[in-house]
């Protein structure tokens, strides 16, 4: 295998350097990343999928007023518990679907998440998995409505060159 899972076992980072990475790019870690989109566990800090923020009520605007990670987000729940095509049409109704900013805040999602089991085939468990399935409906919902726009993922062509070697 090309990329192992292992990979992405560093999804819970240590607190001290969560916070020095958010300094970096003049983000508050307490204000604006935990309770949003991570919680502090012990010393680590733990970044949630879309499940986890829809069921800690954490997700903000679908129109991505405060970040466009709510409407990515909103979308993959959305798909995740119903359909693909209601994760489209909330994004159409949210007014982002022809949104570049939409469009990047996607293709940087899906070149970071852990590629799911619908395209690595490898079985990944807890955290992991939830956010490997965001990966795989996100992707799937790129292809249906924005693949003119958005590219597909160089990690999920690296899966397709292992599983094909």
């Amino acid at each position: 295998m090309l990329i192992s899972p292992s990979k992405y076992a560093a999804r819970a980072r240590k607190v001290d350097e969560a916070l020095r990475l958010a300094r970096a790019v003049g983000v508050d870690l307490d204000l604006e990343v935990i309770g949003r989109v991570a919680e502090k566990k012990g010393s680590d800090v733990r970044i949630w999928d879309s499940g986890t923020r829809a069921a800690k009520n954490a997700l903000g605007p679908a129109d991505g007023s405060r970040a466009m990670l709510d409407a990515v987000h909103h979308a993959a729940h959305f798909a995740r518990t119903r359909t693909l095509d209601a994760g489209r049409e909330l994004l159409v109704n949210a007014g982002v679907s022809n949104d570049p900013q939409f469009f990047a805040t996607l293709e940087a999602i899906l070149e970071v998440l852990p590629v799911g089991k619908a395209f690595s085939q490898v079985e990944l468990d807890g955290d992991l998995g939830a956010s490997g399935s965001d990966f795989d409906v996100l992707e799937n919902l790129r292809r249906l409505a924005f693949s003119a726009q958005v590219d597909s993922p160089k990690q999920l062509e690296m899966w397709v060159e292992a599983a094909g070697a």
